[in-house]
């Protein structure tokens, strides 16, 4: 059986934390009152006795707004791609709201993912393990550190080290990526899978390396006139394509050549 559903589910509350995967199912509203003690505020009315009157009114309105916006042909004033898995309701509801010179809705999610604790203790993770275990290992070999190591110690529950806790967690993360983070894995020796983490799609070992082949590069770039050289690059011996450039400068301008002999 297959059934739509058009549930939406409101909840407030001061300094709420929505975590995991509801983060992208979420915008967020906020209230600011712009005073210290809002439950103070005085009304010269009831906030819930005019909501409720006014309730039919704004119905219209809103109605009146999407009717617009359906009448002009839905024109896309949105400067992003629509979300993923709610493109009819980002197309219709975020876009008459910026058609209309409203806030984009779907921007305060960008706060809701920073205000989740979960994604924070995992980025965190992710982190620590990518900067000190560079090689592929099993959650056997990590057990076997001391109580001290980093990777370690994010891994541990309040009752300590639970294999199929931590392999549950280490499930839900695979394939998740997490501030250019990925966990990854396969499997080993007598059925362990064995895991590790890569940046911006490399290993460890293959950002170390890259880092160093960008310093040496770096170090080496020899410039030239207007042009500049580095050694990494080249097959041919940095003084062999050097004086090849200078030729080619003499020929193409005599006068810098001249004033090069001197």
């Amino acid at each position: 059986m297959n059934l739509i559903n058009r549930a939406v589910f409101f909840a407030n509350g001061n300094l709420l934390q929505v975590r995991g995967d509801l983060t992208r199912r979420t915008v967020q509203i906020a209230l600011d009152p712009k005073c210290e003690h809002p439950e103070s505020m005085p009304f010269d009315f009831d906030p819930v006795e005019r909501a409720q009157s006014q309730h039919t009114k704004l119905c219209i309105a809103a109605l009146t707004m999407l009717k617009g916006f359906i009448d002009a042909g839905m024109p896309n004033r949105l400067q992003r791609p629509l979300l993923g898995s709610f493109e009819q309701w980002d197309r219709l509801i975020s876009g008459c709201l910026v058609w209309l010179g409203f806030a984009d809705p779907v921007a305060t999610m960008a706060l809701v993912e920073a205000s989740d604790s979960e994604r924070e203790a995992d980025l965190e993770l992710l982190r620590v393990w990518f900067e000190n275990i560079p090689d592929p290992i099993s959650l056997e070999e990590i057990q076997q550190y001391l109580e001290s190591d980093p990777v370690k110690q994010l891994l541990i529950t309040k009752g300590g080290w639970d294999r199929q806790a931590v392999g549950y967690r280490l499930r839900g993360l695979r394939h998740r990526i997490i501030g250019g983070y990925m966990l990854d894995s396969k499997a080993g020796h007598a059925g362990q899978s064995n895991w590790w983490i890569t940046k911006d799609g490399n290993t460890h070992h293959q950002t170390i390396r890259q880092a160093t082949e960008n310093k040496r590069a770096g170090e080496s770039v020899v410039t030239i006139g207007d042009h500049r050289i580095t050694p990494a690059s080249l097959n041919q011996p940095l003084n062999i394509r050097a004086e090849a450039i200078l030729t080619h400068g003499h020929q193409s301008n005599p006068e810098r050549a001249e004033q090069d002999e001197r």
